[in-house]
Order: structure tokens, then C-alpha cells, then sequence
């Protein structure tokens, strides 16, 4: 693709490292880099870079920062974490780079990418599309998507999305949703116990020599009985279904309300997203205070977040007036249906409410925020106000049958392009990102059209 260029492959994780030397290529084990960098603060770069960053993506070093999950715990080890990564990745990309990763749901990622085009190079970040689905989005910073990488829909994929959203639960047309068919879960249950075992006992190796060597990534090995016991007593001790207030639509359609969909913890959306408002409580209180007295929030919570939310996180939000938690087995299509507003801070769920005709809130600022009806991160919290009261004075209004509806739509469709990137379970029980030839090439032709129409080539 670019004959006479450099390329560099640079991992997390010791088991890509060692694939990639299995096949004769050079791999770069970032752990080892990072831990072996400097780590003393140096105001003069630190600028620098925070200008860097500015350039590129119109926000500072101390967002991209707070966006990180795994910051060490103390304001010092946290100044040593900025700084080994700037070093080692100010090195690294040079003068027109084609960075390319997963999404930015790490510092690591946003910096590279920030660096990467702030030096007349690029950097793409992928990320799974939500909706429309069995897509993927080229990210050029966490909130805006690469122009000329994707293809719009048709019109008859837009009315059938349409369709599907309004009928369909979200299991059955949300990658990250859908539950492992039973044919595939026969296949992985026929695979031999031994090379289940085999491949748990790999894993568990490349994850300790992963957190010896300091990756955030890594985890601590123990002795295997040791931590089939621990696993046997986490299962145990698994945190109950919460009690729902609401477990019936009939009782939603009794008092007039806002849907709240939850996001799951921690995810990138959240985190990258919004890095300004990534409370979830925090969020639904603010909702909460300038609701009209007699309204109210309905909470549906993350199914993939059953049983792993803590039991306190609930009694919190059952702290706040007029909130509700609702039983996450109602389906969002059917809460946003019955409610007069769909929020979330960051979540796809407003734009299954554009679709639907139905006004929406988006806190953060995710790619598609400019579809939501009403976007906090342009506004303040007087605004909010009155927002809420026209919403359930019925003065705004969704056209969804309008061409110009349809033509936002089919702007944020045609930034994304077909393709998988959601993990799969494999016959091995791990999950996989499928890598056919086919869904390779997919990816080589976003990256052509996007270097092409943005002239990165020239």
C-alpha cells in the first residue's frame, strides 16, 4: 500500500508480540518502553504537547488524560504516566505517520493519534457503529468521524432500520448485544477439554508476564487452585439482579417521564465520549433537578452489566426523587416508545430515538451528537430547564418523515463503512476479531479513501 514505508507494529500485550515474531515481523512490546521511559516532569514538553493536541483535535492534555481508566492512584504517579507516554510516543511518531488502532478508548491512542496529525501524518481509530449495525466508524479524534471512509445507506436500508428498531429487541440487531447463537454454542462446547484448558493456561501466562512487565492491561497470576477458588467465590458472591421499581410498561404509561439508558462500566463512550460528564449518577440527578415536579426518569440498566454493577449503585440512584429503576428485560425500543425524551450521555440510544420520531438528549459529545435533539455539551443547566418543560408541554417535534431527517441520518451513515470488528466467540472460547480476507480488505479501502479525500497523500 505504500511502497518504501516504515512500518511499525507496537502492542499491550506479550502474545501479539510473539505472533507477529513467529512471522518475521518486528513488533514493538510497549509495556517494556514505557516503564523503562523517564518519567520526570518536564513543563517545557508537556506544553508543547498540550499544543500539539489542540492542534489536532481542538482539546487539551489534561482531556485526553481524564479520559483514562487506569491512572495511577496518586497525583505523582500520574504525572510519571503522562510523562513516560509522551516521551516514548513523541518518539515514535514522526513526521508524516499513519497511526492506525482500535478505538480511543485509551491516552495512549488519543495522544498517538493527536501527534500523529498534528505531524502532517493520521491516525484512524476504529470503533464497532452501533447503528446502523454491521458497520464500523473511522474515528480521526474521539468525537468526530474521518470523512470520505464510509458509504451513506440506501433509502431502503433506512427505511428498513427504521423498521427493525421500532420491532426488533436490541439482542437481536446490536453486535456487542447478541447472544452466542445455539449451533455456535454447541461447537464451542465440543471442543476438547484440553485445549480449553490449553488455552486458559496460555492466557493466564501472557497475562502475568503482561503485569510483570507493567502493562495496565496485565493481571497478576496466582496459584491455580488459588484462583479457581477466587473465581468459584467471585461467581458466588455475584451481585443479585437489582429490585426494579417498575417491571410493567402499563405502570410507565401511568406518569409521563424521561428514559434513561445506562451505559456499561467502564466503556470508552463514557470516558472518551464525555470526559466533561462521565457520572452517571451524577448525570440523572442534574436530569432530575430540572425535571417538572410531577415527572419523572425511568433508569433501564445495561443487561451486560447484570450482575457486576455493586448493589450500592443502585441504592444511590433510588436516592434521587422521581427516579425509577425499570427491569432491563422491557426493551429500550419500548421504553423510548412510551417516554417523551430518550437521554444518555453518550449512548447510540438517541439516535434509535431519531429514528423513532422521538426528541432526544446527548450529554457528551460522541460522533453522532448532532442528531440529538438537544445537545448539553453546547449548553448549560438553565437551558436544561426549560428544554424539559417544552419537551413535555409537547412543543417539540421530531419529523421523521421530513427529507431533511432522513439526510442527517445519511450523513452519520455514510462516515461509517460495512465491516466486523465486535468480537466473536471462537471454538477455542475466546473471543476473536474476525479476520477474513474479505473483512481485511474493507478495512485497506476505508484507509485508501480516507488518505485520498483528505489529501494526506499529497
Amino acid at each position: 500500500m505504500f511502497p518504501g514505508a516504515t512500518i511499525v507494529f507496537a502492542s499491550f500485550f506479550i502474545r501479539v508480540v510473539e505472533e507477529c515474531r513467529c512471522k518475521d515481523i518486528e513488533c514493538l512490546y510497549l509495556p517494556e518502553m514505557l516503564t523503562s521511559a523517564d518519567g520526570s516532569y518536564d513543563e517545557g514538553i508537556v506544553n508543547m504537547i498540550d499544543e500539539e493536541i489542540n492542534n489536532a483535535f481542538g482539546t487539551g492534555l489534561n482531556v485526553i488524560l481524564n479520559g483514562e481508566r487506569f491512572l495511577p492512584e496518586t497525583n505523582k504517579g500520574i504525572s510519571a504516566f503522562e510523562m513516560r507516554h509522551i516521551r516514548v510516543l513523541s518518539a515514535l511518531i514522526e513526521e508524516r505517520t499513519l497511526s492506525i488502532s482500535s478505538m480511543y478508548d485509551h491516552f495512549v491512542y488519543c495522544l498517538a493519534g493527536a501527534l500523529a496529525i498534528n505531524r502532517s501524518g493520521a491516525h484512524i481509530a476504529y470503533v464497532g457503529c452501533g447503528v446502523p449495525g454491521g458497520r464500523v466508524l473511522p474515528l480521526r479524534a474521539p468525537s468526530t468521524a474521518w470523512s470520505g471512509g464510509g458509504v451513506a445507506i440506501t433509502r431502503d436500508e433506512y427505511d428498513r432500520m427504521r423498521e427493525e428498531i421500532a420491532s426488533k429487541k436490541s439482542s437481536q440487531r446490536i453486535e456487542y448485544m447478541k447472544i452466542l447463537d445455539s449451533s455456535s454454542a454447541n461447537k464451542v462446547s465440543q471442543v476438547t477439554v484440553f485445549n480449553r484448558l490449553a488455552s486458559f493456561l496460555k492466557r493466564r501466562r501472557n497475562d502475568h508476564y503482561d503485569y510483570l512487565h507493567g502493562s495496565y492491561f496485565g493481571k497478576k497470576k496466582n496459584i491455580l487452585l488459588l484462583e479457581f477458588f477466587s473465581r468459584s467465590v467471585r461467581e458466588f458472591n455475584k451481585t443479585p439482579v437489582p429490585q426494579y421499581d417498575i417491571s410493567d410498561l402499563k405502570e410507565i404509561r401511568k406518569k409521563q417521564g424521561i428514559f434513561v439508558a445506562l451505559h456499561m462500566e467502564p466503556e470508552a463512550t463514557l470516558l472518551m465520549y464525555s470526559p466533561w460528564m462521565n457520572d452517571q449518577i451524577q448525570f440523572i440527578r442534574l436530569l432530575a433537578l430540572s425535571l417538572p415536579a410531577d415527572k419523572c426518569i425511568y433508569v433501564k440498566e445495561n443487561p451486560k452489566m447484570i450482575g457486576i454493577r455493586k448493589p450500592e449503585y443502585y441504592t444511590e440512584l433510588k436516592k434521587i426523587p422521581n427516579v425509577y429503576l425499570v427491569d432491563h428485560a422491557i426493551e429500550s425500543n419500548e421504553l423510548i416508545a412510551n417516554t417523551l425524551l430518550t437521554a444518555s450521555i453518550a449512548g447510540t440510544v438517541t439516535v434509535e430515538a431519531y429514528l423513532m420520531g422521538k426528541p432526544s438528549l446527548c450529554a457528551g459529545k460522541p460522533p453522532f451528537y448532532f442528531m440529538a435533539t438537544y445537545r448539553l455539551y453546547e449548553k448549560n443547566i438553565q437551558d436544561l430547564k426549560f428544554f424539559l418543560e417544552a419537551v413535555f408541554n409537547n412543543e417539540i417535534r421530531v419529523d421523521v418523515s421530513s427529507d431533511s431527517h432522513r439526510e442527517l441520518f445519511e450523513k452519520w451513515s455514510e462516515m461509517s463503512f460495512e465491516a466486523q470488528s465486535v468480537p466473536v466467540l471462537g471454538l477455542d472460547g475466546d473471543l476473536h476479531v474476525p479476520s477474513s480476507k474479505d473483512n481485511v480488505s474493507r478495512y485497506i479501502a476505508s484507509i485508501k479513501a480516507i488518505l485520498n479525500s483528505n489529501n494526506i497523500l499529497e
